[in-house]
């Protein structure tokens, strides 16, 4: 049972992360190339 909750934990916490990825780089593309 622990290993299945330890999974779904790290697959959420992965998930969760590749989103705020996403979304951070969504509003970089957004911003004027000179900031970079």
């Amino acid at each position: 049972m622990q290993y299945i909750v330890t999974y779904f934990g790290h697959m959420l916490g992965l998930n969760i992360e590749t989103d705020m990825r996403r979304d951070l780089y969504k509003q970089l593309q957004k911003q004027p190339v000179w900031i970079l």
